[in-house]
């Protein structure tokens, strides 16, 4: 048995291996504490268990958490950036304390807008006057219009207003786009996905204007010359960072972390036999 997530102090949980191994004949091969890993979200409710330090953020991002968000690794390069405060907005809250509002994924493109409508965020984010970046679905509501006519994204077909920010129409096709390349957006090569049906003719790829930027691909700020062009036009003193190394560094210490705790001979003698 491994003792997974332990809150508190291990040392209390010593009478506990005692019974676990001597009354119950159970090997305990090691009690794990709760860390914060910050990678691999799965879901939102993982993604909202992310643990961040804003002791020196210097940018405040605000991210809508619609009913149905997906793709959450995107965000995993801010959780750990100590120069982004970032946030996840589920409500109908002032937006003015943000530098930038990001509208990610979803699941459900057309439903998601129609809910942003219904709780007041739509007029909240229209009316916000400073930075918008849409990712995929967030990238398709940013349009005049989204139109659905195999019903893909809604219950029926139709079309649905959008924000306007991009002169353009979106129409979702019956064909999914399912794509991992390299890319060129807002004057950066970088390497990314597309996991979509909308198209835009005008904009088929990525949209850039000084206030409002969208792009159809994920996993964009892991690339951090991007990341850097982004958040420097926000705040000229943001430094940024190297994410990979740093994602690797917090790995390599996390596993090490584990190795420690767990009896890795035993689990190891025990495979073997």
């Amino acid at each position: 048995m491994i003792i997974n997530k332990f809150c508190g102090d291990i040392s209390l949980f010593d009478e506990g291996v005692r019974i676990i191994e001597e009354d119950f004949k159970i090997p305990v091969l090691g009690i794990l504490p709760y860390t914060p890993f910050n990678f691999g979200f799965e879901d939102s409710a993982s993604l909202m268990n992310y643990s961040q330090d804003i002791s020196n953020s210097i940018i405040k991002v605000g991210v809508i958490a619609y009913p149905t968000m997906s793709n959450y690794n995107d965000f995993e390069p801010l959780v750990v950036d100590t120069e982004i405060n970032l946030e996840f907005i589920c409500s109908n809250i002032s937006l003015d304390k943000y530098d930038l509002i990001i509208l990610p994924g979803s699941k459900l493109v057309i439903k998601d807008l129609q809910w942003l409508k219904k709780i007041g965020l739509y007029k909240r984010i229209e009316n916000f006057n400073k930075n918008i970046l849409g990712i995929c679905g967030g990238y398709e509501m940013l349009f005049a219009s989204l139109e659905d006519k195999y019903a893909i994204e809604n219950d029926i077909a139709g079309i649905e207003n959008g924000f306007s920010f991009i002169d353009d129409e979106i129409v979702f096709q019956k064909e999914k786009i399912l794509k991992k390349d390299i890319y060129d957006i807002f004057s950066c090569r970088i390497k990314a996905f597309e996991i979509h049906h909308a198209r835009s003719l005008k904009y088929p790829l990525f949209y850039d204007s000084s206030k409002i930027k969208g792009t159809f691909l994920h996993t964009i700020f892991d690339n951090d010359n991007l990341r850097n062009k982004i958040f420097k036009q926000i705040n000229k003193d943001y430094k940024g960072f190297d994410f990979q190394k740093l994602k690797t560094n917090i790995i390599d210490d996390f596993i090490a972390n584990f190795k420690h705790r767990l009896d890795i001979k035993r689990i190891i003698d025990n495979i073997k036999a």
